[in-house]
């Protein structure tokens, strides 16, 4: 990373709250500026396994953005497939909120 550049390290934990297993996780993470520009983006891809009712798998992901950036919030979205019945193996969730920082 040179002079120019800064990066901020979001660390967190997934929790399945729901009482069947999800399948292909993914986080998104975005960092606004000041006039709701994306300055920075990453993602947490967890698609190789299934996540177990009440099981929690860590994260980390890196956002690098300009240290000349007026950051002002961070979104979070996230997406996956359940598996409560077969018949609803093909269907997803979405969801995704926005804190200041």
């Amino acid at each position: 990373m040179n002079k120019k550049n800064s990066s901020m390290q979001i660390n967190g934990l997934i929790k399945n709250v729901r009482y069947y297993d999800i399948n292909s996780f993914q986080l998104y993470i975005e960092l606004f500026d000041d006039k709701n520009n994306v300055v920075s983006k990453g993602v947490f891809d967890y698609r190789h396994d299934k996540i177990l009712p009440d099981e929690i798998v860590p994260f980390s992901i890196n956002l690098p953005f300009s240290i000349h950036s007026k950051l002002q919030k961070i979104k979070f979205s996230y997406r996956y497939y359940f598996t409560e019945e077969e018949k609803l193996k093909d269907d997803f969730i979405f969801w995704s909120f926005e804190r200041n920082l």
